[in-house]
């Protein structure tokens, strides 16, 4: 599974969807969508080569930024900390198929108007996670 499928999956639990239902995009909102929602991109990602490698899964680790958006500051927060209920230090858990070994806050930036549209604020927010390809 590719690292954005895997958060796509990962997306998928009732405490992300009950604030921002569908809409929630790789990359960047489609034109015309209404708040909240949630745009997602992988940084980073590079396979971490195990030496019996044809006897066992593959382990990855990939680097992941959210960006949560609304119209006010407490949406921000209130979908920054569901993303953090469901990812924030996790270890062994299963996300569809593959096993996540780690899954660790990186960095926060501050909460500010989207550079698009300053009606709508936005907040950077960064995960490492390690998972079984």
């Amino acid at each position: 599974m590719t690292p954005q499928r895997l958060i796509a999956t990962w997306l998928q639990d009732s405490s992300i969807t009950d604030i921002v239902g569908s809409r929630k995009a790789l990359g960047r909102l489609k034109q015309g969508s209404t708040y909240p929602a949630l745009v997602y991109q992988i940084i980073t990602g590079k396979p971490q080569p195990n030496v019996d490698y044809k006897n066992g899964p593959q382990l990855a680790r990939f680097r992941v930024q959210f960006n949560p958006m609304a119209l006010k500051i407490t949406d921000v927060e209130l979908i920054a900390a569901a993303i953090r209920q469901l990812m924030d230090f996790k270890h062994q858990v299963m996300v569809g198929q593959n096993k996540v070994v780690s899954s660790r806050l990186d960095n926060v930036g501050p909460i500010e108007p989207d550079l698009d549209d300053a009606s709508i604020y936005t907040q950077p927010i960064d995960y490492i996670v390690w998972y079984y390809e």
